[in-house]
């Protein structure tokens, strides 16, 4: 796994990410004591929205819609 530094990922980013992409390694960025990595993600099959009227709420789940989950 590589690891560049902020800056050095900021001036190649879209070098490093075609690199990733193709590559399918992950890249670790360091910025100061923290870390952020950059890794290739699969996107799943697009999944069709539930048909109306199928799916059911309970009474306190419509009542904590209706109040934004204020409590009485």
């Amino acid at each position: 796994m590589q690891t560049l530094t902020a800056s050095m990922a900021k001036a190649s980013f879209s070098r490093l990410t075609r690199s990733v992409l193709k590559t399918r390694e992950r890249v670790v960025v360091s910025i100061r004591e923290r870390l952020v990595q950059i890794a290739p993600n699969d996107l799943s099959e697009e999944v069709s929205p539930a048909p109306p009227g199928s799916l059911k709420h309970t009474a306190r789940e419509t009542e904590l819609s209706n109040t934004f989950g204020e409590t009485r």
